[in-house]
């Protein structure tokens, strides 16, 4: 079993280039996530691998079968591809029951499947439901609703689009435990969209980013959020300190000091990103010198962090204003000296 694979993917629309020249795998047992803005073509690459848009160039394979290949003309129906396709808004049939919902993908009877529907509606706290209407549901039962039916007919590939972006919070986090212990269980390819990074870190077991219907990083999550490919795969992930310089001798020299720039060029222009909660702060105390001098502009208090804007050196010369979370609650006054240390090993250097 080989799971989904997307060959040299090109698409348009009106003339307009949405994917260009992509090509992915998705392997059985593992949840790939395609994690990327608005607009970048994650969408599409779903509704390329279900069969809903036709293909215009490239070639789709399923466990091995040619689904779609563009060049002889080749392009099967969905309901021949064996995928389960759950959308953002899950598309319940709001005249069946929520039994009748997920038992809908069943051919006949099928006797072990639905056996295993009812275990799952039971597993799940959706068999109480199971004569109720989509309309009577919460978002997350509707969401599992969704998510069961989608399963029901046992498809060899799931494609899951912004699963939990219409629930809140503290709903979001409970489904997805669910969620992703069904689709382990399943033993299929789970190919899923989100612009969520931190969903993308949760769920995933690879990540492909996307940016301007290309990927430009594929890895693991522990890959791609301590070793991104650029500037852009780094800003994913929350906000950065950006810092400016110019490469001399393998280094860039900074307000907050010197950082190693062993893959640039001397003379490069360079840009270092470092992530606010790796500017660790610390009071000014008598015979301290460890660290980058800073000044408190303001603190907040964010809950389980607190939130600083501190100024780094002269700011009429070269001087630079940066940010830091902080664990907890630390509130130091507006005015107050500090010091800023920084692990090199957790900032990034990258050409400006």
């Amino acid at each position: 079993m080989t799971g989904l694979r997307m060959e040299d993917i090109v698409h348009a629309y009106d003339g307009h280039e949405i994917v260009g020249g992509l090509s992915l795998e998705a392997k059985p047992g593992e949840l790939t996530c395609l994690l990327g803005p608005s607009g970048c073509g994650k969408t599409t690459l779903l509704r390329l691998a279900a069969g809903i848009e036709a293909l215009q160039r490239g070639r789709i394979t399923i466990n091995g079968n040619v689904v779609a290949n563009a060049e002889d003309g080749h392009d099967e129906a969905p309901e021949h591809r064996s995928t389960g396709l759950m959308f953002q808004d899950y598309a319940l049939f709001p005249h069946l029951t929520i039994g009748e919902n997920i038992r809908f993908g069943l051919n006949g009877n099928a006797p072990d499947r639905l056996k295993w529907v009812a275990r799952a509606m039971e597993r799940t706290g959706m068999s109480r439901f199971v004569d109720a209407y989509p309309h009577t549901l919460s978002g997350g039962q509707q969401q599992r609703a969704a998510l069961l039916r989608v399963l029901a007919p046992a498809p060899r590939l799931l494609l899951l689009d912004e699963p939990f972006s219409n629930l809140d919070v503290t709903r979001r986090n409970q489904v997805r435990d669910t969620t992703l212990e069904l689709l382990k269980e399943s033993g299929a390819a789970t190919l899923m969209v989100t612009h969520d990074p931190e969903e993308a870190m949760f769920v995933a077991d690879q990540i492909l980013v996307m940016k301007d219907g290309r990927i430009v990083q594929a890895a693991t999550p522990a890959e791609t959020y301590f070793h991104p490919a650029n500037a852009f795969v780094a800003t994913l992930f929350g906000p950065v300190n950006r810092l400016l310089g110019v490469v001399r001798n393998k280094l860039v020299e900074t307000p907050l000091g010197l950082f190693d720039a062993p893959d640039l060029t001397d003379g490069t222009s360079a840009q270092i990103l470092v992530r606010l909660e790796d500017m660790r702060v610390a009071e000014e105390s008598p015979g301290q010198n460890t660290g980058t001098p800073v000044r408190v502009l303001s603190a907040r208090l964010l809950g389980r962090s607190s939130h600083l804007r501190l100024s780094a050196g002269n700011e009429n010369a070269n001087g630079v204003i940066v940010q830091s979370r902080v664990p907890g609650v630390f509130l130091p006054a507006t005015g107050a000296d500090l010091r800023v240390n920084i692990d090199r090993t957790k900032a990034f250097v990258f050409p400006a």
